[in-house]
């Protein structure tokens, strides 16, 4: 049926998973190609899941408390966008799929994790500082579950967190971290 949409997202189980490196972002690069060009329905393709949680990705944070995760997962945006664009054009690719919530501080007990709000301005900084002229995504991927079962979608919460409630504060992030860039933003 032309009308059904299939979504693709592929990451790894755990945070040991996580392409952070050259040789596992082409490897991972790779395999989503390789699925994409196999399977010609897909043309929509999340790039990993919550890379800013440490369950999906580590290192969050350097050594010195500075981010970490933002700038290594848009290398591998970067790099996949590349290689997915340059075979299969019409691929769209979803990013970055973040988590809703997170605590910012590296010498947390647990949990150590981005915020979406601080992961998205983090990943922003990094595209600039790559000196990247072509986007590294094409749709905007969130994850937007409440707090609990109970909350009414349009709770909209305070601080960094980011849920149906908030599209506002994830719009205006975005706005910010990527204005006057060739990534496009919603």
């Amino acid at each position: 049926d032309p009308r059904i949409s299939v979504v693709l997202s592929i990451y790894g189980e755990r945070a040991i998973h996580a392409p952070s490196t050259d040789s596992r972002r082409d490897e991972y690069c790779g395999f989503v190609q390789e699925v994409v060009q196999r399977y010609d329905r897909i043309r929509q393709v999340a790039i990993w899941n919550e890379p800013n949680k440490t369950f999906f990705w580590r290192p969050q944070f350097n050594a010195d408390g500075t981010s970490a995760s933002p700038a290594a997962y848009a290398a591998l945006l970067a790099q996949c966008w590349d290689v997915l664009h340059d075979v299969t054009p019409n691929v769209e690719l979803i990013a970055p799929s973040t988590s809703p919530r997170g605590n910012d501080n590296p010498n947390a007990v647990s949990n150590i994790s981005h915020s979406p709000i601080q992961f998205v301005r983090e990943l922003g900084r990094a595209y600039r500082e790559s000196g990247r002229d072509s986007p590294m995504f094409d749709i905007v991927g969130h994850h937007v579950h409440g707090l609990h079962s109970a909350e009414r979608p349009w709770r909209a919460h305070p601080g960094t967190g980011v849920t149906q409630g908030d599209l506002d504060k994830l719009e205006q992030v975005f706005a910010e971290a990527f204005a006057d860039t060739a990534q496009p933003v919603p």
